[in-house]
């Protein structure tokens, strides 16, 4: 669970705002709860992945990272992603300009060697997390979503 856990740095209320508008920004553009829990559990793999690279970050690098992770995510499982302009229209405009965000996306996916493909296990293992009922992204004081 990606704030339980840390990962996202310490500021949950921005955190659990900035993934609430995503998950908005993705059911508006009518992509399906299965490919949200699919985009969301191969993020959780890249973040596992990318944990070294997150940690010296400060807590609004670290949130706004893990979020190009989100991105990088939708593009691998998504069969019509949305634009990295879309993307930064819905969440980044407020942070960077897009020419910084394609500059940050290029070194994640460098770090990847270009690759957005997850082993199979690896992503087996994290759905194994997952709630029979749908997805649940577990906070400190209760779900963030249920059932996506």
């Amino acid at each position: 669970s990606w704030l339980k856990d840390g990962v996202l740095g310490s500021d949950c209320a921005e955190t659990r705002k900035k993934l609430v508008r995503v998950i908005d920004a993705l059911l508006h553009a009518q992509v399906d709860d299965t490919e949200i829990a699919e985009m969301l559990i191969h993020a959780q793999a890249y973040m596992e992945e990318y944990k070294p690279v997150l940690a010296p970050l400060r807590d609004s690098e670290r949130m706004y990272t893990t979020l190009l992770l989100l991105v990088m995510a939708h593009w691998h499982v998504s069969d019509d992603p949305c634009s990295l302009g879309d993307w930064h229209a819905t969440i980044f405009a407020d942070y960077c300009e897009l020419e910084k965000l394609e500059v940050a996306l290029v070194g994640l996916l460098k770090l990847r060697q270009f690759r957005l493909r997850v082993d199979d296990d690896i992503l087996d293992r994290i759905r194994a997390t997952v709630p029979d009922n749908g997805l649940t992204l577990c906070v400190p004081d209760g779900p963030l979503l249920q059932e996506v």
